[in-house]
């Protein structure tokens, strides 16, 4: 079965995705970073799955989450690492200038 959506509905769809996972996770404010981490579990180390640095507008993205927001909502990586790049800015009004991707 196939379904219709407008690009206005994906969009807040989106947003909504990364507001909750946003919410679901730990952010970290030590300026100059915003990282977003998953809770730790006991003595577990945090696992980063984004981190801004606002002295030179970095954005990193875990390549794991990315491949898998790739996977949810279709989009190719590049078109995938603007939509984050673009929510993370309104979310936290910042300037991203450019996205890195760990390798691993």
């Amino acid at each position: 079965m196939k379904y219709v959506i407008t690009s206005k509905r994906l969009n807040e769809f989106i947003t909504r995705y990364l507001d909750n996972f946003t919410d679901q996770n730990v952010v970290m404010k030590h300026d100059p970073y915003i990282i977003i981490s998953e809770p730790q579990v006991d003595d577990d180390p945090y696992r980063d799955w984004m981190e801004h640095d606002r002295l030179d507008g970095r954005l990193w993205i875990n390549r794991k989450f990315l491949l898998a927001f790739v996977d949810l909502f279709g989009f190719d990586v590049i078109q995938a690492q603007e939509i984050i790049s673009d929510w993370f800015e309104k979310r936290f009004n910042v300037v991203v200038k450019f996205q890195e991707v760990a390798r691993k």
